[in-house]
């Protein structure tokens, strides 16, 4: 987030407890909190595939 005001009151905060504070749903406070940013705000998600021996593979292969 840019704005100082935004990024004071919701950094460090994860979507769905932004969305509880501000009672909405999920995606509606994520994209409403992008507009306010004006597009500026950064969002960042678990990692879902950190299998360390598959990069290894995929970065060694001659094909990547």
């Amino acid at each position: 987030m840019r704005r100082p005001d935004l990024k004071g009151k919701y950094e460090g905060l994860s979507v769905e407890q932004i969305a509880q504070r501000e009672n909405k749903h999920v995606v509606d406070a994520m994209l409403d909190l992008s507009v306010a940013d004006d597009l500026h705000t950064e969002w960042a998600g678990p990692v879902s595939n950190g299998n360390i021996a598959g990069y290894r593979d995929l970065m060694n292969s001659p094909y990547t």
